[in-house]
């Protein structure tokens, strides 16, 4: 049962996520993410992997699909290269 809410809230915040990245502007985006704490968020997705996300039903495929080059330009704007790279380094761990 907790696996279902886990799956379900993971998906709505990976839901959220891209629409924030296709709709928020840049400066939107570093000031939503003035208030959260990166390292914290760094240490929940990783624990997650592939197999995890794929018992949870996560579709993979259509994530990686929505996931657009103009999505990674922004990432990269809004986290710095440092953040950035550590963040793209796990999505890329878990879509490929």
């Amino acid at each position: 049962m907790f696996e279902k809410m886990d799956a379900k809230m993971f998906k709505y915040k990976m839901e959220k996520v891209l629409d924030m990245l296709k709709n928020d502007s840049t400066d939107e985006l570093k000031k939503k993410l003035s208030k959260v704490d990166t390292q914290e968020v760094m240490s929940k997705m990783n624990e997650y992997d592939k197999e995890k996300l794929q018992n949870m039903n996560i579709d993979l495929n259509s994530l990686k699909n929505k996931l657009q080059n103009s999505d990674i330009q922004k990432i990269i704007s809004v986290l710095g290269q440092k953040d950035s790279e550590m963040l793209l380094r796990k999505l890329q761990e878990l879509l490929k």
